[in-house]
């Protein structure tokens, strides 16, 4: 298992661990090896062998391939897993959207209108000066990585702590209204009001919350 693999798995266990509660020597003992091993997997030092890896997937049900960070997805069934590694998206993500177009809710509607206005331009990095006419989610997409994307744009033209500090607080209201009038231009684009989309949805995309088509 190389370094990378070493990581994923050790911060997935101690995810899946935490999220249900128990101790690493509870676990331990419900596996059947050493409180100094879950220890060691959980700080990236050890890899298990197949048997015990094999083990904690069942306990946790979860996929091995989810432990070892070959899937976003947890599931161990077949559809669910094979949409979340084509989309990239969580097995939650996917069963989540599932139950919007079980229930035909209108939130559905509205996150596929988004998805396909943001096709052609979410990787698109706009200019910070003018009227942004991007999508909704490539605004909203550089909103929340504000942290990163703007503080290195910062620094390329102040060291001064102060000075920075004034900047960036300036910046993230610029990206802030900026999201605000995308969604602005998004409700008032008359997008919300076609109704051909629902053409081209497939009733047989319905899935379960065991992973198989409904």
């Amino acid at each position: 298992m190389d370094a990378k693999c070493l990581q994923v798995f050790g911060r997935r266990l101690k995810g899946l661990r935490e999220g249900n509660g128990i101790s690493q020597r509870e676990l331990a003992d419900i596996i059947g090896i050493s409180k100094g091993a879950v220890y060691y997997y959980e700080s990236d030092g050890r890899a298990p062998d197949i048997v015990t890896l094999e083990k904690i997937a069942d306990y946790f049900d979860v996929s091995t391939d989810y432990l070892l960070g070959r899937t976003n997805s947890r599931s161990k069934k077949p559809l669910l897993k094979a949409i979340c590694d084509k989309t990239g998206l969580s097995n939650k993500s996917v069963l989540m959207l599932a139950r919007l177009k079980k229930e035909k809710c209108s939130k559905l509607r509205i996150i596929n209108l988004l998805l396909e206005q943001a096709d052609d331009d979410i990787e698109d990095n706009y200019e910070l000066e003018g009227r942004y006419e991007g999508s909704v989610l490539n605004a909203v997409c550089r909103y929340l990585d504000r942290y990163q994307s703007i503080d290195q744009y910062i620094m390329t033209f102040s060291s001064d702590e102060e000075i920075t500090s004034s900047i960036r607080s300036a910046m993230y209201q610029l990206i802030l209204n900026q999201a605000n009038d995308a969604i602005k231009d998004f409700a008032n684009s008359g997008a919300l009001e076609n109704e051909l989309w629902l053409e081209v949805v497939p009733e047989s995309w319905l899935i379960d919350e065991d992973g198989y088509i409904i």
